[in-house]
């Protein structure tokens, strides 16, 4: 028996068949590549996508004067202009 298994040829080789002794064992200790993202890669969005942002910050600041204005108009004889 343990002559048996000192003749018999490593299990990667038996495995393979013929002609695999000309090749190297494959070893397991090779670097692997890291299961990292794809690079990030330039966005293909439309450029006039920023439109909408200045929009809404023209509303907004819309919204904001329209409250000011009433605001001054409700309470205006209440202000005290004379106080310094």
């Amino acid at each position: 028996m343990d002559l048996l298994l000192r003749t018999s040829p490593p299990l990667h080789l038996a495995l393979a068949g013929e002609g695999a002794r000309a090749t190297q064992p494959r070893s397991d200790n090779n670097p692997v590549r890291g299961a990292s993202p794809p690079p990030d890669q330039p966005s293909q969005r439309p450029a006039s996508r920023s439109y909408i942002y200045r929009r809404e910050a023209a509303g907004i600041l819309i919204i904001g004067a329209v409250i000011l204005m009433l605001i001054l108009t409700r309470y205006w004889h209440h202000i005290a202009w004379g106080a310094r």
